[in-house]
């Protein structure tokens, strides 16, 4: 049997083999796209902050100053291929974090004095500080410069005296009952040698800012040596003692030489006029010296009053101002309010004080009622109050014991601590 094999005409292998080939491409491109899907990627962000740094420059001078940056900082980082969905640059959100450090600059204005520490602000040194930027959020620059506060100095208070030097060591030098420090950059005037115990000097100087009083001595002048006369001065007032070597007047102790001149009949009381000589070492030496006739007549006087004022030199007692000086005997403990006995000379309107006897404060009377709340050995609380209760004082029970919750009437004293010292205390009949 002859087989018969049918052609198959080329247009129709033709489309078979475009069909066969449009079947695959999809599923290659599938493939494709899969691939990629899961590959690394990489993205790039940008983080953008705003940081403040305080900075404090401290020499001679203390200045604070703030400044505020804004910074960008770029980052770049690489996503895993966690998920599909991280196809793309925009895939991954990069972060930067850093910290910078940032420098301050004291500017001196005015000069500043001599500092006390080596190396200390001078009218063209400067000083600097160092402060950490903490940006918020996290993501910061590197650059070192990013923030650059300077300060301005603040000037300290001057301060000017004269007076007689009282001790020289070391580092500084005492006039008066002032001690300033000194360093190598103190003048002095004509030299330092000159600055000796008794010299009288003028100082210019500064009072340096923070805690304490810190003196610093700019310049030292010395106007006059030890021993020298500073100045003349004259005074009139009573005469409260006297001797051959020493008087004292008005309360100013003088002392009388070879050269003194005294007109007059010296007497306790009387008035007279001087004229004196202070040297460097605060030594009043007379150069004159006249007594009043007694034209105005002495007497010895005594009075009680108020303490309104008081110092080393005067006080004011009852309204009238009283001289005090070393030969014033007093007694008590001077406060202003508590009542003063006075015994003094007076000459025309002049007192001078030999005795003042300063008198304790009665103690006020008070008288409350209250519930007994603690009682610890001799202090009570009654009513809130602190009660001393001791061998003085009396206790009535014969309306019920003195006990806590018993409410009693006490009458006592008042102490200056605030507490009472009882004088009785009465225990009231319970309701």
């Amino acid at each position: 049997m002859k087989r018969t094999i049918q052609r198959i005409p080329v247009v129709t292998l033709l489309a078979v083999f475009l069909f066969v080939v449009m079947g695959i491409m999809p599923a290659m491109a599938a493939l494709t796209s899969d691939t990629a899907r899961y590959a690394p990627s990489s993205g790039t962000g940008t983080a953008t902050s705003t940081d403040t740094a305080t900075a404090t420059a401290t020499s001679t001078d203390t200045a604070t100053a703030t400044a505020t940056s804004t910074d960008t900082a770029t980052a770049t980082a690489t996503c895993a291929p966690s998920s599909p969905s991280s196809v793309g640059s925009g895939g991954c959100t990069p972060t930067a974090t850093a910290t910078s450090t940032v420098t301050a600059t004291a500017t001196c204005t005015p000069s500043s004095p001599n500092s006390v520490v080596p190396g200390g602000c001078t009218p063209t040194a400067t000083k600097t500080a160092t402060a950490t930027a903490t940006c918020e959020p996290s993501a910061r620059s590197t650059g070192a410069s990013d923030c650059t506060p300077t300060a301005t100095a603040t000037r300290p208070a001057e301060i000017h005296v004269r007076g007689t030097v009282k001790e020289v060591i070391t580092g500084s030098v005492t006039i008066d009952d002032m001690t300033f420090q000194t360093d190598a950059n103190t003048k002095y005037e004509p030299n330092a040698a000159a600055v000796v115990v008794g010299a009288y000097v003028e100082v210019e100087g500064y009072k340096l800012p923070g805690e304490g009083t810190i003196l610093l001595a700019k310049e030292i002048s010395v106007e006059h040596a030890p021993g020298a006369e500073v100045e003349k001065i004259e005074f009139r007032g009573p005469i409260l003692s006297f001797s051959d070597t020493q008087w004292v007047v008005a309360g100013k102790t003088l002392s009388i030489t070879a050269q003194t001149v005294i007109s007059g009949t010296p007497a306790v009381g009387a008035i007279a006029e001087v004229k004196a000589s202070r040297l460097s070492d605060g030594t009043l030496v007379a150069l004159k010296i006249k007594v009043e006739s007694a034209k105005h007549e002495t007497e010895r006087v005594e009075f009680k009053g108020i303490i309104s004022a008081f110092s080393d030199t005067q006080w004011t007692v009852g309204g009238k101002n009283v001289i005090v000086d070393a030969n014033t005997v007093i007694s008590g403990t001077p406060q202003i309010g508590l009542m003063a006995e006075v015994r003094a000379i007076k000459s025309g309107a002049i007192l001078t004080a030999t005795k003042i006897v300063v008198q304790k404060p009665e103690p006020q009377k008070v008288e409350f009622k209250g519930t007994i709340t603690a009682i610890n050995g001799n202090t009570w609380t009654i009513g809130g109050k602190t009660v001393t209760v001791d061998a003085q004082t009396m206790i009535d029970e014969s309306h019920g014991a003195a006990k806590v919750g018993a409410t009693v009437e006490v009458l006592g004293s008042m102490m200056g601590d605030g507490s009472v010292r009882a004088i009785r205390i009465q225990v009231e009949r319970s309701k």
